[in-house]
């Protein structure tokens, strides 16, 4: 199990049964370094479901939403299980704010505090060393997402469906 889960934080996957692209993300910051494997969903229905009925999140994982330009985001925890810690990233990759220990299925909704192009959601307590201002690795990320196919090859923009 334990080199499975290490094959997929190297190597971006996708398989037919399971079209979520899986990366894996690093956030620099001057005490820490911090990593997460993460689940991006490649179509509007996956970003839709996001995390809703998850019953377990394994630490150090999470979902990343792309938003394709920075705007203000409101999210909610409509039908999801578990409390979850809401990191809101701009689109220079700067953590902008985060939004810990959410309630389940809470229909509150939680906004960000200025505009944003990501939210990573993680398991409640998995932020807690991740500061303000820490950054998003987005070169990890853009070739991530090359290798998975989301990126568009006339524009060499992330280019998700929507």
């Amino acid at each position: 199990m334990r080199i499975l889960l290490l094959l997929l934080a190297v190597v971006p996957i996708a398989t037919a049964a399971n079209s979520v692209g899986v990366c894996k993300l690093r956030f620099a910051q001057p005490e820490v370094t911090m990593e997460y494997v993460v689940e991006i969903a490649r179509s509007g229905a996956e970003r839709e479901q996001g995390l809703m009925g998850r019953t377990a999140l394994d630490p150090g994982h999470g979902m990343l939403f792309d938003f394709g330009t920075n705007s203000h985001v409101t999210m909610w925890m409509k039908n999801t299980l578990l409390s979850l810690d809401m990191i809101f990233i701009g689109a220079s990759g700067e953590v902008a704010s985060i939004h810990r220990g959410t309630i389940p299925l809470s229909e509150k909704l939680v906004s960000s505090e200025g505009r944003i192009r990501y939210v990573l959601e993680v398991a409640a307590g998995d932020s807690a060393r991740l500061k303000i201002g820490a950054r998003l690795d987005l070169e990890r990320l853009y070739d991530c997402v090359k290798n998975l196919g989301l990126m568009s090859r006339v524009s060499g923009e992330w280019c998700l469906p929507r």
